[in-house]
């Protein structure tokens, strides 16, 4: 992680990976397909990305 981050983005950014763990964890744990995990866990490179790009706007 860039060290110029600013923290609200950082703490952010942590708040989103702990969603998506959950969310993983969550599908694994009701035994949903590997695909459906795999969708769920490709979509967060994508939101954190975003989460970055609008903070740089901001």
């Amino acid at each position: 992680m860039r060290a110029d981050m600013r923290p609200d983005v950082v703490q952010r950014l942590r708040e989103l990976h702990e969603h998506y763990v959950f969310l993983v964890n969550s599908a694994v744990e009701d035994g949903r397909r590997e695909d459906e995990i795999e969708a769920i866990a490709a979509s967060y490179p994508d939101e954190a990305a975003q989460l970055m790009a609008d903070a740089t706007r901001s």
